[in-house]
């Protein structure tokens, strides 16, 4: 499941899957990703509505992490991209009388 709040209401979208993940690393800056989701139709969450906090604390590393190559240790890696991605992704639709699909059928991760 998903939730997302948009400033109004906290969206839900049940039954996804990502389709696509990207994750970036740079000493420069904290980690960033991009994914695409794909999901059933979305409702509006009944329960108590989030509440936006950001907070004024700047953030701290709190990971750590080491590189090989064919075994071998790398110590200067300057920045790290890695991308995960499923072949065959596609909503399955079903002669149900709505536009929302029956299921989501996605392939092996690559």
């Amino acid at each position: 499941m998903l939730w997302f709040y948009d400033g109004l209401n906290t969206r839900v979208y049940a039954g996804g899957k990502f389709t696509d993940l990207t994750l970036t690393l740079d000493p420069g800056a904290l980690m960033a990703y991009t994914a695409k989701f794909m999901a059933r139709a979305s409702g509006v969450y009944a329960g108590s509505a989030a509440i936006a906090s950001v907070s004024t604390l700047k953030p701290l590393a709190a990971w750590t992490g080491s590189l090989t190559v064919a075994g071998t240790a790398v110590g200067q890696a300057q920045s790290f991209e890695i991308n995960f991605s499923r072949q065959n992704s596609e909503n399955v639709m079903a002669l149900t009388g709505q536009q929302d699909p029956a299921t989501i059928w996605v392939g092996r991760c690559r």
